[in-house]
């Protein structure tokens, strides 16, 4: 960051654990990661998150004994050729269940990319990053991933963008495109398998969000605003 000119201004961290409580921890991790940065202890921030949700309180005990192997079992399952079955997903926030693909050993997963009408900002970074990390450990555990992920090349703020610069709304979409890459490509992110543009499925585009109407799943006025 400092090569590239940039200063930190403050950092924000998250530590997930299980076990011990960290609230005695917080001032001495607060302490460790501002000496590693090299900036004022007051611009570093500690949260605590357990396995039962926010916060620096929690019971300690992680998960139920016998839901999720603990990293000796992960890792002779590695070592016999087994998948490690650990990965989990939340879905109301209160807690995690064992990742069951709906095809046994192959992932599919689909991330919404960024609408090139402009440069990224730290936030493109943020979210790409995580996915990144995701499908990696997907294929580390053993899963053949198809990892897609879309650019939006068609928005009403592509073709203002190309209306104040006096060029074809492709000329935009291009130059950010590589952009990205460019951007992406320093960060050392995995490439997805498949990169879909927008403008080359409105048809299917169309066809998906008038099935939605159909279904009573969208109303005309919101799927208007989606395919005009």
């Amino acid at each position: 960051m400092a090569a590239g000119g940039f200063g930190l201004l403050g950092l924000d961290a998250v530590v997930v654990c299980e076990a011990p409580r960290i609230a005695p921890l917080a001032d001495a991790l607060r302490a460790s990661i501002a000496g590693i940065l090299a900036v004022p202890e007051e611009r570093v921030s500690v949260k605590g998150k357990t396995t039962e949700g926010m916060g620096f309180e929690g019971r300690g005990e992680g998960s139920p004994p016998g839901r999720w192997p603990s990293s000796g079992e992960r890792a002779r399952k590695t070592a016999e050729g087994r998948r490690d079955d650990a990965f989990g997903v939340q879905h109301d926030g209160s807690r995690k269940e064992p990742f069951v693909p709906l095809v046994p050993g192959k992932v599919r997963m689909y991330v919404c990319g960024v609408t090139v009408y402009d440069l990224c900002h730290i936030g493109h970074a943020r979210a790409n990053v995580a996915f990144d990390i995701i499908v990696r450990y997907l294929r580390y555990a053993g899963y053949d991933v198809t990892y897609i992920r879309n650019f939006t090349d068609i928005d009403d703020k592509i073709i203002r963008k190309a209306n104040q610069e006096g060029i074809p709304y492709t000329e935009v979409t291009r130059k950010y495109i590589d952009a990205f890459y460019e951007d992406f490509d320093r960060l050392g992110l995995l490439r997805p398998d498949v990169e879909p543009k927008a403008t080359e499925h409105i048809p299917e585009i169309v066809a998906l969000v008038a099935l939605l109407v159909r279904e009573g799943r969208r109303t005309r006025s919101t799927a208007t605003s989606t395919i005009r």
